[in-house]
């Protein structure tokens, strides 16, 4: 049986080992795939996104709602409005050229964005003539229009590429997106497929071994109260911790009476200062004091207030590093009957020649003992 429980434990913590080992494996996948994919979100996606804003910033501050858009009515309507908001659009759209400059673009977007800048730098140029011309008073606006015209051809396919290419980028980013997402999504799938058998028979090793242990505990329960000497254990306070049926029935105290009393409330009361002074001295060695062990008597006290001759073997063993007291006890009563029937006379009750006989020997031999006792003093 110890071999059977033996294995059955070893089996359970290898079972658990293994179990934790590919647990700890898949889920350190699983962290290196999220941390993955959250890296490429961050160096492709993002980066796309901020592409796309920066582009869109720039036709805006650039474009005909912008720089264009001011520029033009400045020239035809001459409000000096226009020129500020045109100057404002001029700092805007050099600031959003530097920050779409340093999103580390290809080299065809990179001159893509030169021709736009070459079309910026030339309605700059157009706006500062402009502003001298019509501070002169020499042209009209009219005049002027035909003079600063700016073909902004190139600039607009510049842009239309650059749309399709951040487009493009955006798109690939999200496919690779989808991709890592797919395949966190899999392993974490994979994981629970194979984690969900694992835990089902990990509970079914369980519950098996908690029936067994639950088996175990009831077989040693019905063995413990169906011995017929009776053992109590207790503590090393002498408190009674747990006691079986034949102990009840020995004392004739309830159980739950039993548990809690003193050791000491089961012998008479003249023995029970030597008897605490011998627990406090116990070792631990088990060992058997008979009725005639030391010339004393052990005795036992019924609740009714009898004393009941016994037996008792005494030990300790060790539990959860606190020291337990464990005595069987004999019942000597019969015993004795038995021994006085085979020692006194039937009819008279007293002594019998085979009575008289052992006692003589008994005190022949006792100088002889003493003797060879104090020999080896």
């Amino acid at each position: 049986m110890n071999k059977r429980i033996f294995l059955q434990i070893s089996g359970l913590v290898i079972f658990t080992i293994l179990v934790s080992g590919g647990l700890f494996y898949w889920s350190t996948l699983l962290n290196h795939s999220i941390s993955s994919f959250h890296q490429s979100w961050q160096s492709e996606t993002e980066v796309a996104i901020k592409r796309a804003e920066l582009l869109a910033e720039l036709e805006r501050s650039f474009g005909y709602n912008g720089f264009i858009h001011h520029f033009k009515n400045y020239v035809l309507r001459q409000d000096e409005i226009y020129y500020e908001q045109a100057l404002a659009d001029v700092e805007a759209t050099k600031a959003t050229i530097l920050k779409l400059q340093s999103t580390a673009l290809s080299s065809q977007e990179t001159k893509a964005l030169g021709v736009i800048q070459h079309t910026f730098d030339e309605y700059t140029q157009m706006l500062a003539l402009a502003k001298s011309k019509f501070t002169s008073r020499r042209l009209s606006s009219e005049a002027v229009d035909r003079l600063v015209k700016v073909d902004d051809t190139d600039a607009e396919a510049a842009f239309n590429y650059l749309r399709k290419s951040i487009g493009k980028k955006f798109e690939f980013a999200k496919q690779n997106q989808s991709i890592k997402l797919a395949q966190t999504q899999e392993l974490s799938n994979t994981g629970v497929l194979l984690l969900l058998p694992i835990v089902l028979l990990f509970a079914c090793l369980n519950i098996f071994t908690l029936i067994f242990v639950v088996k175990l505990i009831n077989e040693k329960r019905k063995l413990f109260n169906s011995t017929p000497d009776a053992i109590l254990y207790c503590d090393k306070d002498g408190r009674l911790t747990e006691v079986n049926k034949a102990c009840t029935d020995l004392f004739g105290y309830q159980p739950q009476e039993l548990l809690g009393m003193q050791v000491e409330d089961l012998i008479p009361e003249r023995y029970t200062g030597k008897h605490v002074v011998d627990r406090e001295k116990f070792q631990g060695t088990s060992t058997m004091r008979r009725v005639t062990h030391d010339g004393l008597k052990i005795v036992g006290r019924h609740q009714s207030g009898v004393e009941i001759p016994v037996d008792i073997a005494l030990s300790t063993v060790s539990v959860s590093k606190n020291d337990v007291f464990i005595a069987v006890i004999r019942d000597l009563r019969q015993e004795q009957e038995l021994k006085n029937r085979a020692e006194l006379d039937f009819l008279t009750q007293v002594m019998n020649r085979r009575k008289i006989e052992a006692l003589l020997k008994e005190e022949v031999q006792r100088p002889y003992v003493i003797i060879e006792r104090y020999r080896y003093w």
